[in-house]
């Protein structure tokens, strides 16, 4: 759950500061335009990661095989090498391509930590194990989370 929680909160945090990034860091002043690529990146990395995903279950095997620890960790790895090129896009449309395989990859990583929760409990406590890790995480991640990036922005802010 930890580990979920850590990618989770990672996916937050730069969606919640994605569009400031392409406002101030990118120079794009087009509202309509920030809106539009970023809403494109954050509806389709979702779906990419189902076909994603599936790709992966097919070809190295999905969350009940021997190796779903070594695909998770080897697919968390990749996508941090990939966040930490993140902040080096140096145009709109680079940081949205990274941007979405980023989430892409995000998103299939946490579908593999769902599939190991499942796998690691008895049967019967499989939901309860679901439903606790999802209230952990909208509890520690998902509640104050908005909370600390006004916290943040508001400091760093220019008065």
């Amino acid at each position: 759950t930890l580990t979920r929680a850590i990618a989770s909160g990672t996916k937050a945090i730069i969606q919640f500061w994605s569009t400031d990034y392409i406002r101030n860091a990118l120079k794009v002043n087009d509202s309509k335009k920030i809106v539009l690529t970023f809403s494109t990146v954050s509806i389709t990395g979702p779906f990419g990661a189902i076909f994603f995903s599936s790709f992966i279950s097919k070809f190295f095997g999905d969350y009940e095989s021997k190796n779903a620890n070594n695909i998770a960790i080897k697919l968390q790895f990749i996508n941090c090498i990939i966040g930490l090129f993140i902040p080096f896009m140096t145009n709109l449309y680079s940081y949205c391509l990274i941007l979405l395989i980023f989430f892409i990859l995000n998103a299939t990583i946490l579908s593999f930590f769902n599939g190991l929760i499942i796998k690691s409990v008895q049967p019967k406590f499989k939901a309860t194990a679901l439903s606790l890790s999802s209230l952990a995480l909208m509890l520690f991640i998902d509640t104050p989370f908005p909370f600390i990036y006004g916290c943040v922005n508001d400091y760093f802010s220019p008065k």
